[in-house]
């Protein structure tokens, strides 16, 4: 499935191949409310005319490039303090100015659908976003963009925290800046990276998973088919335009222009939206014009601002008063809130019209989110938002069945993901990364060491700012509780995550407590960005809190009993008090069986006795268990296992 983008992949290539000829020009990532890296050198770079010379001027500092040959052009600034909003001007054959740029901490958070579960979407969503007003967070939403080759820039926008711009962002991504900004008092910048349903090999270099021998094959297959990439990439750019233009053909909204506001609707019918597409247009294969007549009051008019759209089912072109303002337009990308970016100007005061043209290609279908994702927001303060949930006057604009044949779609594979998302994003320095990911590689644990290890270097060596952090988050409860002990292949990967954290840098929270047995997306999400921000506040940031639950330190045979002893600073407790619970014993036989289990000062005596010898202990070692061992500051003890039978 080729996963969804904002401005195409190809498209974007075919740009690139051009910005030699342009006048400056700085990436997407690069723009208005940045936030840069304190403490570090800053990167800056972009394209202009050949020989071009280029200045960057920020604060006190400024430096000079030549353009070269094929108009790339960088300079590097002396590291700054945490501080801001500052302005950046760059100059050449024309001038560029930046504004709203912040220096602080920057996160990138990455990983499939649990780290990009949006804060909408969480527990007691509607007070959390309404008290989301943090001037010193900036989001940034780079799309989702999977290529076969390493991009250099993508699109993408940073937002102002406000109760208008959270919703659609990664919840423990922001959960996590909120309390760091409240701890170091310092700008934060997030960068929202992570790609619902994506395996870890999506993540990694292609360079890198072909040193592994469970990839290299994949790797050498797919190179076979495809010798050369970026050949494969301009063959999916000319089928996918040839089919736009040969559906725009058919299409009775493109030839009567319904995009144009001044397009008569009193024949249309109506449908309330957000929604998913039903009655008469249950699961209608193609394409649907969506129309909606706006009154801006004056307080909005003339300024930037986002117009949001929540998810589209599945693709979307979006006009506002019969301009183009963005298009969602690749396959997969049903889930992907669309955000789009109307300059100031385009919007007045009092009537305006937004038209968007929705194609659906399989079930489904329409704008299917929330009321409160549906909206248009001022970008700058002070933050002014119109819902646009309500009544749309809606008309089809051609059937999927009269129209030809795709031809462009591309099944997405290992390294596209890093290809597409992270490799635009290494030039630009950042503190660390948040890795929630995990549930797509469920079964293969053994491998996902080696694997997970192998990207996490990769991305240190890409980025080339030393050894960041990287946290993990161990996957939490879900599925069977099982009421005698049991194999668990969720647990053998749980143990897969933290064999992962050897690597210098790494750190793991654990989750065991905070999922829900019967939800793959768990709501408590605040949880989440909380234990990791109590993970870098004392790795990173120096500050003394216990950032963990117990962790198994040795165990020592005591005839009939086992005296587990823990590292846990402030000792141990029974969440909830009560009787300890979620440890299973087992002899030579290797045959497992509950036993009790008392706390004595940093230890866990057991005992079972169907077990009379035992040698081996596990704890929480099940899809969804439910033992109950934390610290006294509430944090989990990290399950384990002090055996190795049947570890793959």
């Amino acid at each position: 499935m080729l996963l969804c983008k904002r401005v195409g992949v190809l498209a974007l290539l075919a740009l690139l191949g051009m910005a030699a000829q342009a006048a400056v020009r700085l990436p997407a990532v690069l723009g208005d409310g940045m936030v840069l890296q304190r403490d570090h050198p800053i990167a800056i770079w972009g394209v202009a005319r050949p020989g071009e010379a280029v200045t960057v001027s920020l604060r006190k500092a400024q430096q000079r490039a030549v353009a070269g040959a094929d108009g790339q052009w960088a300079v590097t600034l002396p590291a700054m303090t945490a501080g801001g909003p500052y302005t950046m001007t760059v100059v050449g054959e024309n001038t560029l100015t930046v504004t709203n740029i912040l220096i602080g901490e920057v996160w990138v958070c990455a990983g499939q659908s649990n780290m990009e579960w949006p804060v909408i979407n969480t527990n007691a969503a509607d007070a959390e976003i309404a008290a989301a007003d943090y001037p010193a967070i900036h989001l940034y939403y780079p799309p989702k963009t999977p290529s076969l080759v390493p991009l250099p820039e993508t699109a993408g926008h940073w937002a102002v925290c406000a109760p208008a711009t959270v919703p659609q962002f990664s919840a423990v991504g922001y959960f996590f800046a909120r309390e760091i900004a409240r701890r170091e008092k310092v700008p934060i910048g997030m960068i929202n990276a992570a790609q619902g349903g994506s395996t870890a090999e999506q993540w990694t270099p292609p360079a890198t998973l072909k040193t592994l021998p469970d990839f290299a094959p994949v790797l050498a297959k797919r190179a076979a088919q495809w010798p050369d990439f970026a050949q494969r990439q301009q063959e999916l750019l000319t089928q996918r335009l040839a089919w736009q233009q040969a559906t725009r053909a058919i299409d009775a909204g493109y030839r009567a222009h319904w995009f144009d506001p001044a397009t008569a609707v009193t024949d249309w019918k109506t449908m309330d939206l957000p929604r998913w597409m039903d009655g008469e247009m249950y699961q209608y294969l193609g394409v649907v014009w969506f129309r909606r007549d706006i009154e801006v009051p004056a307080e909005m008019a003339g300024r930037p601002l986002d117009l949001a759209l929540g998810p589209v089912d599945d693709a979307d072109i979006t006009w506002v008063n019969g301009v183009p303002v963005g298009e969602t337009m690749a396959d997969g990308c049903y889930a992907q809130p669309r955000l789009y970016q109307l300059p100031a100007g385009l919007v007045h005061a009092g009537r305006n019209t937004v038209v968007v043209r929705v194609l659906n290609r399989g079930y489904g279908g329409g704008l299917p989110g929330y009321r409160t994702e549906l909206r248009l927001v001022t970008r700058d303060t002070p933050v002014r938002a119109l819902s646009l949930a309500g009544p749309w006057s809606y008309r089809i604009g051609f059937a999927l069945k009269d129209a030809p044949p795709v031809t462009f779609a591309l099944d997405t594979g290992p390294g596209d993901l890093y290809n597409g998302i992270i490799a635009p994003l290494t030039r630009y320095p950042i503190r660390g990364v948040l890795w929630y990911q995990g549930e797509s590689n469920v079964g293969r644990a053994g491998q996902y060491r080696t694997l997970l290890t192998a990207m996490i270097r990769s991305w240190r060596t890409a980025w080339g700012v030393g050894d960041f952090p990287f946290f993990i988050v161990q996957l939490p409860n879900l599925g069977k509780t099982n009421a005698e002990p049991t194999e668990s292949a969720m647990a053998e990967f749980r143990e897969a995550q933290q064999q992962v954290t050897a690597e210098p840098h790494t750190g793991l929270i654990v989750t065991i407590d905070v999922g829900d047995p019967a939800l793959l997306h768990p709501l408590n999400k605040q949880d989440v960005g909380l234990r990791l921000a109590l993970l870098a506040a004392r790795d990173v940031y120096g500050q003394r809190v216990i950032a963990a639950g117990p962790v198994f330190r040795d165990l020592r045979v005591d005839g009939a009993n086992l005296r587990v002893r823990f590292t846990s600073p402030g000792g141990l407790a029974v969440r909830g008090g009560g009787a300890l619970t979620g440890f299973a014993i087992a002899g030579e036989d290797r045959k497992f069986a509950w036993a009790t289990a008392v706390i004595a000062g940093d230890t866990v005596i057991l005992a079972a006795p169907t077990v009379p010898h035992p040698i081996a202990v596990r704890y929480n070692w099940d899809d969804a268990p439910r033992g109950n061992l934390i610290n006294p500051a509430g944090l989990p003890a990290m399950p384990f296992r002090t055996d190795s039978w049947g570890r793959k």
